[in-house]
């Protein structure tokens, strides 16, 4: 740890906006990954409501389709 900080210190001024940039794009990785982790479970909550309407949709089109095929 010593040697972390005796590093940032012999870097002089140009450290301070490197470190400042540091932080800020964690933040903003953070941010991202919260956001998106929280969308992906409003998706997938939203899928699973819609997709029992979707498979009664397509079974319907295809028994309709079945029996189009009949009257041939």
């Amino acid at each position: 740890m010593d040697s972390l900080i005796r590093f940032f210190q012999e870097g002089g001024a140009f450290m301070y906006p490197i470190g400042i940039v540091l932080i800020v794009g964690i933040a903003i990785a953070v941010e991202r990954w919260v956001v998106l982790a929280s969308s992906k479970s409003q998706n997938r909550s939203t899928f699973n409501r819609i997709m029992p309407m979707l498979v009664k949709r397509i079974t319907v089109q295809l028994s309709i389709w079945a029996n189009q095929l009949m009257l041939l």
